[in-house]
């Protein structure tokens, strides 16, 4: 059976970070340096899902307004349009999706709702646990050590 992503997210620790739409770009910046993100998921006041702000999105604003970051409102550059995944996805599924549509932020929602942030490193790094240990149980049969479970 494959992994899902409501798996992985068993065993992430950081919290989801959101923003309001009607906040400027320049709090998206202070947030996204303050918690060390690549993205904020935007959110109405109902915590329903309005769009992404990534770090692309900044800084193609920074290219066109340098100083006006404090005036320009998330809602104006984020991206409405959102990919998301669900937990009872496939990290196989989600793997193939953030790569062939060139996204390394996945927002995860429960019905209406974000509930978590995925990552391309989080898919990345179970993928990698996987194989690691998919190749210790072959080493460890052909080396005749059984493990009875």
């Amino acid at each position: 059976m494959s992994k899902t992503v409501g798996e992985i997210l068993k065993t992430k620790t950081k919290e989801l970070s959101t923003i309001t739409p009607d906040k400027t770009v320049q709090d998206a910046v202070n947030l996204l340096v303050e918690k060390r993100i690549g993205s904020l998921v935007v959110v109405k006041e109902n915590q329903e899902l309005a769009g992404i702000i990534t770090e692309r999105d900044v800084l193609r604003e920074c290219a066109k307004h340098p100083n006006k970051l404090g005036e320009v409102k998330i809602q104006d550059v984020m991206s409405k349009e959102v990919i998301v995944g669900r937990v009872e996805d496939t990290v196989q599924f989600v793997k193939h999706t953030m790569i062939t549509r060139r996204i390394r932020h996945l927002p995860i929602v429960e019905g209406n709702k974000v509930t978590q942030m995925l990552s391309i490193g989080d898919v990345v790094k179970s993928l990698l646990e996987d194989s690691t240990q998919e190749a210790d149980d072959l080493r460890d049969r052909l080396a005749g050590h059984y493990v009875v479970a």
